[in-house]
């Protein structure tokens, strides 16, 4: 509570300015590439609006009294993915800290954990969706070993694809080379686009409960949560894809996993 009301004063601080001041002061301390993305977004119909960047600037003001050194310039990076659209920062400029070292986990369903991590086939050892594109991931230093504690760390309760009797099916990616496939990032901002008729442009808004009650790089529940790149890893079985740091671990409701 305590870091959540920090991040919403230094967000504060900067709700008065105007669209342009805030994109000036975030632009004198941006990468030429990125602030040349997060001005391309701020255009018509614009992706961002004034409150959006507020929020980037009162992160940059929040992680700085906490005396996390940011890189100078700062490499944000700017995807816009269809309807979704993201603002990431390194995770060592974030309160989340370099994470290597660290598991990176998510879940399919049955059908989808198979096709990338059990029978083989064109999708074997695709890790996310599609490939290139973002995912939202938990990051660990200790994957669950059970069920229940799988649930309540990927922030599943309640979700009824997932907390029902039967199997849960885990990924979980680690090491250096996966590290680098995954360009794991902290998401700072989340927008989905809401079409409307004909005559309307395309408006953009924040994702539904995307870290209410939280700062970025968390969940809710304080649990670390970061973007990657969906990647494929090429592999003929799934012993060698466990070899390359690639695991799906099948918990069911009494199973503790090895």
């Amino acid at each position: 509570a305590e870091l959540r009301a920090a991040f919403e004063d230094a967000v504060a601080q900067h709700s008065a300015r105007d669209k342009e001041e805030l994109l000036q002061i975030l632009c004198d301390r941006l990468t030429d590439e990125a602030s040349a993305a997060l001005k391309g977004i701020c255009q018509e119909p614009a992706v961002l609006g004034a409150a959006e960047l507020a929020r980037l600037c009162g992160h940059l003001d929040f992680v700085a009294a906490r005396g996390i050194q940011c890189l100078d310039p700062l490499p944000l990076e700017v995807r816009v993915e269809g309807t979704k659209a993201y603002v990431l920062a390194p995770p060592s400029c974030c309160l989340v800290g370099e994470v290597g070292g660290t598991s990176l986990l998510w879940v399919h369903d049955e059908a989808w954990a198979a096709q990338r991590f059990v029978t083989g086939g064109a999708d074997f050892g695709l890790c996310g969706q599609r490939l290139g594109l973002s995912k939202f991931v938990t990051c660990t230093k200790s994957p669950p070993c059970t069920k229940g504690a799988a649930l309540d760390l990927l922030g599943l309760r309640g979700y009824a694809a997932f907390d029902k009797p039967g199997k849960l099916h885990l990924v979980c990616a680690e090491g250096e080379t996966i590290q680098a496939l995954a360009q794991p990032m902290v998401p700072l901002l989340y927008m989905w686009a809401e079409s409307g008729d004909a005559s309307e442009a395309t408006r953009w808004v924040p994702a539904s409960h995307f870290q209410e009650g939280t700062v970025p790089g968390y969940t809710s529940g304080l649990v670390a949560e970061l973007v990657m790149r969906t990647f494929q890893v090429p592999a003929a079985t799934s012993e060698e894809l466990a070899s390359k740091g690639v695991r799906c671990i099948v918990l069911d409701d009494s199973t503790i996993a090895e």
